[in-house]
């Protein structure tokens, strides 16, 4: 979920399922088209579920990528932030570093790569005490030198990712382990059972 910030208006939206309508031919088109979404002044935040393409000088994600679960995502959110932009606009972005400084360092180098694979060009970056301060330029489409998308799509990785992964892990090795556990059990028990039925064939006890 995001915010769209519209004049004085804030709306709510979804970018992994925001539908990009084609982009209006003219400045007028588009001042009229955000005046058409100004809303009497409500206590209610409305949501946009569609909105024009090429029609934003700057897109921000402010602690935003972070907090989606996978690589794709983030992707995607950055993919829906170019078709958004127009020409030269800015996609800034702040993402954390809060455990130790640099802990992020290593994957600021991979999403570089990554957003410029989308069609941007970085032209800014600035490392705070915890958080990573970018800045991206978006190229038109004759300028952009696209990768191929499975390559791009894991490229958006975070620190937590791999903790998921190794906890991912974790649990299949636990369930193998259990799974292990129980059927040696079965075993044992149907061992145990085989004996009794032979000692009981061999050496019947007295039913009395």
């Amino acid at each position: 979920m995001c915010l769209l910030c519209v004049f004085q208006t804030v709306f709510k939206s979804d970018l992994l399922r925001l539908n990009l309508t084609s982009p209006l031919k003219s400045d007028r088109d588009i001042d009229s088209y955000f005046e058409s979404l100004q809303r009497p002044e409500s206590r209610e935040i409305i949501s946009l579920d569609s909105f024009v393409s090429e029609s934003c000088h700057v897109v921000v994600f402010s602690l935003l990528l972070e907090y989606l679960p996978t690589s794709q995502q983030r992707v995607a959110c950055c993919r829906t932030a170019w078709t958004l932009l127009v020409v030269d606009g800015l996609l800034l972005i702040v993402t954390p570093d809060s455990r130790q400084q640099h802990r992020n360092g290593r994957f600021t180098r991979d999403w570089r790569k990554a957003i410029e694979s989308i069609g941007f060009a970085r032209c800014r970056y600035e490392k705070l005490q915890h958080l990573h301060c970018m800045a991206f330029r978006k190229l038109a489409t004759d300028n952009c030198q696209p990768q191929q998308p499975d390559i791009v799509d894991c490229a958006l990785s975070i620190a937590q990712d791999q903790d998921r992964a190794a906890d991912v892990d974790t649990l299949c090795d636990m369930s193998s382990y259990v799974a292990q556990k129980d059927t040696a059990e079965d075993v044992r028990d149907s061992e145990t059972y085989l004996r009794s039925e032979l000692l009981d064939t061999l050496c019947p006890r007295d039913a009395s």
